[in-house]
């Protein structure tokens, strides 16, 4: 993975990060050419282009694509997969009516990215992981005891 971007159907860049070191210059033509590239799409095509050398697999959800650029060897549906567990985790992290994106006021968005994007692959195990760290000694723990995925005094996973 070269990259994950988060912008809005009107173009604006909510949260972006980089997994290749790129120039300042490098970095806004990447963003203003795959932003166009994909908000130029119709809503029913294809999930996965092809630009430059790199593959570029977005997502929209509501009105934030969530988009990353992918190099040859990687899954574009595995992509999918994890940019799916993304959005669950931002959700449980964050409930529905908190802002997405640096305007929130806090570096918040740019935590749970860290830990989730840079796997390579997802599992059931890493999901319950990631919700049960994003959610805290919630519901979501105590759901997870009740169900026997989760030891009670142990981490179970």
């Amino acid at each position: 993975m070269r990259f994950l971007l988060l912008f809005s159907r009107q173009g604006k860049l909510r949260l972006q990060k980089w997994f290749t070191p790129l120039t300042d210059r490098e970095k806004k033509k990447v963003i203003r050419d795959v932003m166009a590239l994909v908000l130029a799409r119709p809503p029913r095509s294809c999930n996965f282009l092809h630009w430059r050398d790199i593959k570029v697999v977005y997502k929209r959800y509501a009105s934030l694509y969530f988009c990353t650029g992918l190099e040859d060897q990687d899954n574009e549906l595995l992509t999918l997969e994890v940019l799916h567990r993304y959005v669950e985790l931002l959700d449980k992290y964050f409930g529905n009516s908190a802002p997405l994106g640096p305007g929130s006021g806090s570096p918040e968005p740019l935590f749970p990215s860290r830990g989730s994007s840079t796997t390579s692959w997802v599992s059931r195990r890493s999901q319950l992981t990631l919700l049960v760290s994003a959610g805290g000694s919630g519901s979501v723990h105590d759901g997870l005891v009740s169900a026997g995925v989760w030891a009670e005094g142990g981490s179970g996973l």
